[in-house]
C-alpha cells in the first residue's frame, strides 16, 4: 500500500500540476513544503488532508488509501485534456441557445454562474 506522500504525488502527476501550482492551492509560501511532504520528509497535519484532497480533485479517503478498486471513483482527468476543450463558435452556440429560452432574470443568472466556472477552471483568483 502506498503510504499517503507518494498518492499525494502521483495524483499531483496524473493532473499535470506542478509542485509550485499545488503549493498556491494549498497556501504554501514555496514548492519546497510540497516537495519536502512528497518525499515524506514533512508529515501532513490530519487537517490539511481535506485541504490536499480538494486541491487534487480527490477524496480524503483516496488519499488515505482506504478505498478499494471497487469503490474508488473513475478518473475524471481525460488522458488528453485538450481533447475536451470547446473552440469558441462551439461556445457562443452551446450560451446562445441555452439562454435564449429563459427568461432574462435567469439569463443573468446562468451568465454570472458560467463566469464563475470559467474563473474557476483558469484560476482566475490565483494572481499574483
Amino acid at each position: 500500500m502506498l503510504e499517503i506522500y507518494k498518492r499525494i504525488r502521483a495524483r499531483r502527476e496524473e493532473l499535470g500540476i506542478s509542485q509550485e501550482e499545488l503549493a498556491k492551492r494549498m497556501g504554501y509560501k514555496s514548492r519546497s513544503s510540497i516537495n519536502k511532504i512528497e518525499k515524506g520528509e514533512n508529515d501532513i497535519p490530519q487537517s490539511k488532508i481535506v485541504a490536499f484532497a480538494q486541491a487534487l480533485r480527490t477524496t480524503p479517503e483516496a488519499l488515505m488509501g482506504w478505498e478499494t478498486s471497487d469503490t474508488s471513483p473513475q478518473s475524471n482527468t481525460p488522458s488528453d485534456p485538450a481533447s475536451i476543450l470547446l473552440d469558441d463558435e462551439e461556445i457562443r452556440t452551446l450560451a446562445r441557445n441555452g439562454l435564449e429560452n429563459l427568461p432574462p432574470e435567469q439569463q443573468e443568472k446562468k451568465k454570472a454562474q458560467f463566469k464563475k466556472i470559467m474563473s474557476v477552471v483558469f484560476d482566475e483568483d490565483d494572481d499574483e
